[in-house]
């Protein structure tokens, strides 16, 4: 994170789709986590997101934007691209510490 939240990278997509879609639908990137509207997650569960194996989040980071995620549903660059999300607000790394995760 030399660079705060502009040293994430692009989107963990192991699965390599190519077109980016909302969170609800089965073929999202598994990070495509949903939105988070005053402190609430709008999508109720990431069946592909894993603490353990292929898809583990272990290591990775995790970043909330300023906007709505618009699932890619817009044909401009920017919605097909990243969602229309804006910039970065909040960023960390999920890790372990000892037997908790953090």
């Amino acid at each position: 994170m030399t660079n705060g939240c502009l040293s994430m990278g692009r989107e963990f997509n192991p699965d390599g789709f190519k077109k980016r879609v909302d969170a609800h639908d089965p073929n999202h990137w598994v990070g495509t986590l949903g939105n988070v509207k005053n402190g609430k997650y709008e999508n109720h569960h990431n069946h592909k997101v894993s603490l353990f194996g292929r898809n583990s989040v272990i290591g990775r980071g995790i970043v909330l934007f300023e906007n709505r995620d618009d699932g890619g549903e817009f044909s401009t660059r920017e919605s097909q691209q990243i969602g229309s999300v804006g910039r970065p607000v909040a960023c960390g790394i999920v890790g372990r510490l000892g037997g908790s995760f953090v």
